[in-house]
């Protein structure tokens, strides 16, 4: 896989990676964290979610982060291949190749995504 690690986030930075990311969610649940750095909104809800992530067990869950100013084309693919409006930033849950949480803008919650997941996990 073509990406960095910044925080425990993996970048996604290559169109390749759609595919593989999708793949990786019949594993496990992957987080897609899609954000822009000129957006005060993203700065604001994106260090809101590190802190509460930095105070929690992640498990076993991995951490995806897309800056959609200088990928605009893979965030589209994502829109396109997940079914989900595009909106930055944005959250979502990827299992089994499909989006089932997404959440946007000041709406994103560490705390909440991650009892998502939990209770996918029970059923």
């Amino acid at each position: 896989m073509k990406y960095g690690i910044t925080d425990n986030w993996k970048v996604i930075n290559d169109e390749s990676q759609v595919e593989e990311i999708i793949q990786e969610s019949y594993s496990n649940p992957v987080v897609l964290f899609k954000n822009s750095d000129r957006c005060g909104v993203s700065y604001g809800v994106l260090s809101r979610f590190k802190e509460e992530m930095a105070e929690a067990n992640n498990g076993g869950v991995s951490f995806y982060i897309l800056d959609v100013v200088s990928h605009r084309d893979i965030a589209s693919l994502f829109a396109q291949k997940l079914n989900v409006r595009h909106e930055s930033p944005q959250a979502l849950v990827i299992e089994r190749g499909m989006c089932g949480y997404h959440k946007s803008h000041w709406n994103i919650s560490f705390t909440e995504l991650m009892s998502y997941i939990a209770n996918q996990r029970m059923n």
